[in-house]
């Protein structure tokens, strides 16, 4: 954008870079929650592929930050952009790319937290077991949420449904679960 004051002309950039902000995380095993040694966490400031990557983990252009995970499973992204795309990888697990990522505040977390890898090696029963355990703790928070502001949960919920996941449909779908489920008890 160019933009004259007093006789100057002055050029700025909408992807000019902001003040550093930090987010820690940490990366563990989506069947144990064990945490993941060695994992490398890369945030990236476009959400355009890279074709130098060597296929194990997803690449994308303008690399912001790239770590190792400790044994702990933690790991610190250092941040100069608003937003940015994330890309969570170890041999031995499903690659995770999170994208459009915030960066507002120093010392936020990076979402979700934890970032949980699946292992490669489940079977299909541990598999279904994962994404019931995951659709369980989903529900139960939502229940949880609904029971502590009956009055704003809808509209919370339709807010997040049409412009979060832009889907204007899910709201509805989900408080006829969650009204199924408080029938039940």
């Amino acid at each position: 954008m160019l933009a004259s004051i007093a006789g100057l002309t002055i050029t700025t950039s909408a992807s000019a870079a902001e003040p550093a902000r930090t987010h820690p995380g940490q990366v563990v095993d989506f069947d144990h929650g064990t945490p993941v040694d060695g994992a490398s966490a890369n945030a990236y400031g476009s959400q355009e592929r890279d074709e130098k990557g060597d296929g194990s983990c997803p690449v994308y252009k303008e690399r912001l930050s790239s770590e190792k995970s400790a044994a702990t499973g933690a790991f610190k992204f250092v941040i100069d952009r608003a937003t940015y795309t994330a890309t969570y990888c170890k041999p031995g697990f499903q690659p995770r790319v999170e994208p459009d990522n915030k960066s507002e505040s120093d010392g936020a977390s990076v979402q979700p937290a934890p970032i949980k890898l699946m292992p490669l090696s489940a079977d299909v029963p541990a598999y279904k077991a994962m994404v019931a355990r995951q659709l369980s703790a989903f529900m139960a928070d939502l229940r949880y949420l609904q029971q502590a502001r009956p009055e704003q949960f809808r509209d919370a919920l339709r807010d997040a449904s049409e412009k979060t996941l832009q889907d204007p449909f899910l709201a509805e779908r989900i408080e006829f679960i969650l009204a199924r489920q408080n029938q039940k008890k």
